[in-house]
């Protein structure tokens, strides 16, 4: 049977401050505002990761079949995209030889890793997310044709996502293994750290009556776990003598959000504006985080090229999360104005068709 979901308002612009989020991490402001913002804001990946797996609870396997399909070719889309911008950038580029290049991506350690990990050996890190969320489908599909005519029975997955998740933190937090591997794909990937907030996901779509039965529902309290959550957050990053990907006390602020959103998914709609650029919200998160990346490098190139714009720039003294912050969200409205048109055309076209002569 498949499952439908009514638009939850509170999560879209959730989703939207998370993709912004993620924005700073990758080019964090300057000075302790920047540090402080690296280290609380790793909650939204594993954020995105559990509304996916919320989203994902008790449907059917045609419903995760055309999940497949979609990251599928959201895989194959955002990596062609930085692909060929960085080919671009190489063929405007007289200093770099393109076959070095296609020869030094193409190789089978690196092909292999990415692969494997879903980071692509070019422009685009930030792509690993779309392959770890394409294999927690993937993983989703086949648990679920397991039970295929009878109730699916969760806690096995929960049982395996918190050995995972377990795994990640020692991996992480204990033995610094990014350091001993030369980089943090060896955990940071869609089995360690994608499925585990995945299953979280399944679990609070699963039992979360249940919990706000048990345990009452008081947003004040809520906020309180997210400021102890984001607390230890920035004690285990300042604490620490390596970098963390994921302090423990970050997943408590993910799920926390996102039980928060279930239980108040009308709040835009207490400022009328919130409330009907909600749809946008939600379309912009994910152009922000896919297209971020590439404004950076474009910015990058642009400034390198051309003097007049670097003394602009240099003049403004704005600091530069402020232009791929601003910059990409105009980019990315143009993109979902783009999309929007284009499935407009499309259902015009099926309307006309379905039409009698």
């Amino acid at each position: 049977m498949s499952v439908t979901h009514e638009r939850n308002l509170t999560l879209e612009w959730v989703k939207l401050i998370s993709a912004c989020l993620v924005v700073c991490i990758h080019y964090p402001p300057p000075g302790v505002l920047g540090t402080s913002l690296v280290c609380t804001a790793r909650f939204a990946v594993p954020l995105f990761f559990a509304i996916s797996g919320y989203y994902a609870a008790n449907a059917a396997p045609a419903s995760v079949a055309r999940k497949i399909k979609r990251s599928f070719w959201n895989v194959i889309w955002g990596n062609g995209l930085y692909f060929f911008t960085q080919l671009f950038f190489k063929l405007v580029s007289h200093n770099d030889s393109i076959l070095e290049w296609l020869h030094s991506v193409f190789n089978c350690p690196k092909f292999s890793l990415f692969l494997l990990t879903g980071v692509p050996p070019f422009l685009g890190f930030q792509l690993w997310f779309l392959s770890a969320l394409l294999f927690c489908y993937v993983v989703l599909y086949f648990y679920v044709k397991l039970f295929e005519g009878e109730q699916v029975r969760y806690q096995y997955l929960y049982c395996i996502a918190v050995c995972l998740m377990a795994i990640f933190f020692f991996a992480d937090s204990l033995i610094n293994l990014r350091y001993l591997v030369g980089g943090n794909e060896a955990y940071r990937n869609g089995l360690f750290m994608g499925l585990p907030s995945f299953s979280f996901g399944i679990f609070l779509k699963e039992h979360q009556e249940r919990i706000v039965r048990v345990f009452g529902w008081n947003n004040m309290r809520c906020f309180l776990l997210i400021a102890a959550g984001l607390f230890l957050g920035l004690l285990q990053c300042f604490g620490s003598q390596h970098q963390v990907e994921l302090p423990p006390g970050l997943m408590l602020v993910a799920v926390e959000l996102l039980l928060f959103c279930t239980q108040n998914p009308d709040l835009p709609k207490r400022i009328p504006l919130l409330a009907k650029l909600s749809s946008w919200a939600g379309k912009m998160s994910a152009w922000i985080f896919l297209l971020h990346v590439l404004v950076y490098h474009v910015i990058e190139k642009l400034l390198e090229k051309l003097v007049f714009l670097r003394e602009i720039a240099d003049s403004l003294a704005v600091p530069s999360i402020l232009w791929v912050l601003l910059l990409t969200a105009a980019l990315s409205h143009m993109m979902c104005v783009f999309t929007d048109c284009i499935n407009q055309l499309r259902k015009n076209r099926i309307t006309g068709r379905n039409e009698p002569d």
